[in-house]
């Protein structure tokens, strides 16, 4: 009798060893699927971002010489004319409009069509 309370005392301590782990191996699993939501979020973020100054750009261009727009940059960008993209944080979209190069840290921008060139300045 003695040994057969200890053999389920035994079997107790080995279930509750495998449920401990298996918590484990899920709680693990979670957190790394919550940084990938967290990066895909990221990335939305950033491509929002450059198709509304994108948009932007084009509209201020389409609006004729003399037209004005600012907007707020919340992550570095770099605009490149030739290709007509503008990259941020290794998101990239596309404009309509001739410009220049720049390239801007995050702040306020001010879009200036001036001739038919669309000009940026950081505030």
């Amino acid at each position: 009798m003695l040994s057969s309370k200890g053999q389920i005392s035994a079997e107790i301590i080995i279930a509750v060893i495998v449920m401990l782990i298996l918590f484990v191996i899920v709680l693990a699993n979670n957190f790394a699927m919550e940084s990938s939501s967290s990066d895909v979020a990221s990335s939305i973020n950033d491509k929002k971002e450059c198709i509304r100054f994108a948009y932007l750009i084009s509209q201020v261009y389409s609006s004729g010489d003399g037209s004005t727009a600012s907007f707020d940059l919340e992550n570095s960008a770099t605009i490149y004319s030739t290709q007509k993209t503008i990259t941020i944080n290794q998101e990239s979209c596309y404009f309509l409009a001739p410009t220049s190069n720049y390239s801007f840290s995050k702040g306020k921008l001010t879009l200036f069509n001036v001739d038919g060139n669309i000009l940026m300045v950081m505030q």
